[in-house]
């Protein structure tokens, strides 16, 4: 992603009633990283998760540590998403 790509996230972009950690308006794509406070909030993100995707769109979930220790492999997940 980037500027080569042509696609743009927002940051903290609220969605009705839920604020996502990084939204694409053009792709219709939520991409969420969660912490370990998301390890005890399992049932309350799927439930989030399915309101977001009822609206149209699409979501991507990553834990933090995916992100810190294998971004390309995080890029990548992303980028599958964009062709689903």
């Amino acid at each position: 992603m980037g500027a080569s790509s042509g696609v743009r996230f927002r940051r903290q972009v609220p969605l009705g009633v839920f604020v996502v950690d990084f939204y694409c308006a053009s792709e219709r794509l939520v991409v969420e990283v969660d912490g370990l406070i998301h390890e005890r909030q399992q049932e309350a993100d799927q439930i989030r998760q399915e309101l977001i995707e009822a609206l149209g769109i699409r979501f991507v979930r990553l834990h933090n540590h995916e992100v810190e220790d294998n971004l390309p492999s995080a890029l990548e997940k992303i980028r599958r998403a964009f062709h689903e």
